[in-house]
């Protein structure tokens, strides 16, 4: 029987803990956090006020917590819908091969010849103003090459296997070799690929939006939390500290639990738990 290591029961842990938090933010938070009262504005943190409030007299509290609900649900948004691209085009790409690997793996060195976030900040700086629906577009369009390319890979080294050999000697046709035998056996790498994903993705929203060209200037946001503190470094300090815990923490997350799950899920492991 396998043990969950430490890294990996930690970042379940934080997960789960940093999603009951963005859950339960109306209820949570003390205020609306959009709520201007600039009588109340730089108030220290207090019991009624944890976190204090902004040069806005804003809760910062509430907008740390609805700023969870966002970037979680948009990491989530993103890296699904880059896996399911990628899934399809790795899939397609290493089990056919021929001019099918050929076409889809240039489009993927393409998409890999422009440095990543440079990409990102320069459509998302085009269609400035736009939704949260945009950005996740936009993130999924340059992240998905990532999975394409991991997936292609496991495909080539699975479709060589016994038991696919198998299965095609049963008659088995390309759709039931794909999803019923080489799908199944490719999660394992998705899942800790994805997990970093998620990590990498949440960095990225919030140097987007303390960029400017993030979410929209009306949605809560570590990064335009932030960008917005920075001027107030000295005269209110605790603006930049708690969305900078916040994001510094579901970022620790993820990757522990990237890390635990490629422990957990590696032939090593494995074998050493057999042994």
């Amino acid at each position: 029987m396998k043990h969950w290591s430490l890294s990996l029961r930690a970042g379940i842990f934080l997960i789960f803990f940093l999603s009951l938090l963005a859950f339960f933010a109306p209820q949570l938070s003390s205020q609306d956090p959009n709520l201007i009262e600039l009588q109340n504005r730089f108030s220290s943190p207090s019991l009624q006020q944890p976190m204090g409030t902004d040069q806005n007299g804003r809760d910062i509290m509430g907008q740390v917590l609805f700023g969870a609900r966002v970037s979680l649900t948009l990491a989530f948004a993103v890296v699904a819908s880059s896996v399911l691209i990628g899934l399809l085009v790795g899939c397609l790409a290493g089990y056919f091969g021929g001019w099918v690997d050929s076409f889809f793996m240039r489009v993927v060195d393409i998409v890999f010849a422009f440095p990543g976030f440079l990409l990102v900040l320069t459509l998302a700086a085009i269609s400035q103003g736009g939704s949260l629906i945009h950005l996740v577009f936009i993130m999924a369009l340059t992240g998905w090459a990532g999975y394409a390319r991991l997936i292609r890979g496991e495909v080539l080294h699975l479709k060589h296997k016994e038991y696919i050999l198998n299965s095609e000697a049963l008659g088995a046709n390309h759709k039931r070799k794909i999803l019923v035998h080489l799908v199944p056996n490719l999660w394992p790498p998705i899942l800790v690929h994805a997990s970093f994903g998620m990590a990498m993705t949440i960095v990225t929203e919030s140097s987007l939006s303390f960029l400017g060209v993030g979410v929209p200037p009306e949605t809560a946001s570590w990064g335009s939390l932030l960008n917005s503190s920075r001027h107030f470094l000295l005269e209110a300090p605790y603006m930049s500290i708690f969305p900078g815990l916040a994001l510094l923490l579901t970022v620790l997350a993820f990757n522990l639990l990237g890390e635990g799950l490629q422990d957990q899920l590696s032939p090593h492991v494995q074998n050493k738990h057999i042994l």
